[in-house]
């Protein structure tokens, strides 16, 4: 029985070998049967695999009979049973030692539950949550589905009322979304243009409805920058959507741009007259001279179709083919970046007793802010956030960047980014080390302007000509086909 006071210690203590045999401990226990003693996460055997020597006061040491593997944990953990075999009888004499020996037992099982709770999963003291009652009061249990495959790999999640815990998504489904990161934060940088998309749906599946014309389309020169710019296409979709019909003289035209790019010098020359002549509604003289054998001059920037009256001719052995347009249409497309606002939502989170910063969720994440576009960033007041072309910061000797910034309040800030903008560091200017780094890329053209002569009532001019991207031409009644030769013919 105990004759000794008993220590205010953990109920445990851990070792990490270093290839020892012996191993102390300073809880105290009655006997050695009071406790278990771990190698990693396997439970030993008194006598079988080591022995116990216990001091006067009811510490002791744990011996192994053979030296343990360094690098091994090695736990020992007090385990007093759960009972008593002593009974005090009425009318006898209480001996005081046996007293004590109850009176510490139940000390020792207190620091022994006390140890298992510590533990344990729990509650921060000041959670606003009593332990009776329930929704945002009572206790806060883990779920279990009585099917166990329905609890298979699955994370722990609080409801979406916030006050119990709920089975959530698999793991397996979180490890997929990990490997798919980068796109989710490509998709997160363009919620604006997703959300342009969903508005424009009907029109997006116009326009699958078209994938035939639009393949073939597709290998023209300088066309296929139009695929990523659907909602201006869709605008002008009314006064394109006889080209759809010129499909088989699109084609031939593809099956001829060998021949077309040997006369690209004549073709230039070609395609601003006909722009001349088609800007007139009442008609006009389209005249197109190869000094080739073949009339091979036109490319894939220019399409005329019938309803033209002039034949061809010969002219001191060059192939002359005069046209007259009969109220033609040109259309010149001009693709362009048409900047954009975004708004990010900055948090601070303490990581490994840190503060950081996280951008839409997302630790410290390296920013791509494009040059033109606007960028709002909302964060709490206690942590100031700024640029600078330091990494850290004033914190690092470096200075505030100011270019195209705007502190518009105490938890707000705007950049628009600025041409040839220096690649940027996002700081705090209270705290140290909480920040990142902004890439300022130059962006891509996201959007196409449409001009056209309107039927013949506007006249398209020489400058804007030369800055389309792509010209088209059409009118009515004319039909190309490629000789077996090579040639070009065109049929009135």
């Amino acid at each position: 029985m105990a004759t000794f006071n008993i220590n205010a210690v953990d109920r445990r203590i851990q070792y990490t070998s270093t290839g020892q045999t012996a191993f102390n401990f300073s809880f105290q226990v009655n006997a050695s049967s009071e406790l278990q003693v771990y190698i990693n996460d396997v439970l030993k055997s008194e006598t079988t695999h080591y022995s116990v020597s216990l001091n006067t006061d009811g510490t002791g040491t744990v011996t192994f009979g053979s030296a343990t593997t360094a690098g091994e944990i090695i736990t020992i953990i007090g385990d007093q049973p759960l009972s008593r075999t002593t009974v005090f009888q009425t009318g006898q004499t209480n001996n005081p030692t046996t007293l004590e020996t109850e009176f510490d037992n139940v000390l020792i099982r207190q620091q022994q539950l006390k140890e298992i709770t510590d533990r344990s999963i729990q509650l921060k003291v000041t959670t606003p949550r009593t332990v009776t009652g329930s929704g945002t009061s009572g206790p806060l249990e883990f779920p279990y589905d009585a099917t166990i495959n329905n609890n298979k790999d699955k994370v722990i999640a609080y409801d979406s009322s916030g006050t119990s815990l709920i089975l959530g998504p698999t793991t397996a489904g979180l490890t997929t979304l990990s490997a798919i990161a980068t796109e989710v934060q490509a998709l997160a940088a363009i919620t604006s243009n997703i959300t342009t998309a969903a508005g424009i749906a009907s029109n997006i599946t116009t326009v699958a409805g078209l994938s035939s014309q639009i393949t073939t389309l597709g290998s023209i020169s300088g066309l296929s920058t139009l695929a990523a710019n659907s909602a201006n296409v869709t605008t002008a979709a009314t006064n394109i959507s006889s080209i759809n019909t010129a499909s088989t003289n699109i084609t031939a035209i593809q099956n001829a741009s060998t021949n077309a790019t040997n006369a690209a010098a004549s073709a230039a020359a070609a395609s601003a007259s006909a722009a001349s002549a088609a800007s007139s509604s009442g008609g006009g003289a389209v005249k197109i001279t190869s000094s080739d054998a073949a009339p091979d001059v036109l490319n894939t920037k220019l399409l005329v179709s019938g309803g033209l009256t002039k034949a061809v001719g010969n002219a001191g052995g060059n192939e002359t083919l005069t046209l007259t347009a009969q109220a033609a249409e040109v259309y010149g497309f001009e693709t362009f970046f048409n900047p954009s606002t975004l708004v990010k939502t900055v948090t601070v989170v303490s990581v490994s007793g840190s503060n950081k910063y996280f951008i839409d969720g997302v630790q410290q994440d390296t920013l791509e802010l494009f040059e033109g576009n606007t960028y709002v960033f909302n964060y709490p007041s206690g942590h100031p956030f700024k640029f600078s072309t330091t990494s850290n910061g004033t914190h690092a000797s470096g200075s505030e960047y100011t270019t195209g910034v705007t502190h518009n309040s105490s938890t707000q800030v705007t950049i628009v980014v600025a041409t040839d903008a220096p690649t940027l560091y996002y700081y705090c200017s209270s705290h140290s080390n909480m920040g990142g780094q902004a890439n300022t890329p130059k962006p891509s053209d996201n959007s196409v302007k449409v001009t056209t002569t309107d039927g013949g009532d506007d006249n398209i001019s020489s400058t804007a000509y030369a800055n389309f991207d792509d010209v088209i031409y059409a009118a009515s009644g004319m039909t190309w086909s490629l000789q077996t030769n090579g040639d070009l013919r065109v049929t009135i």
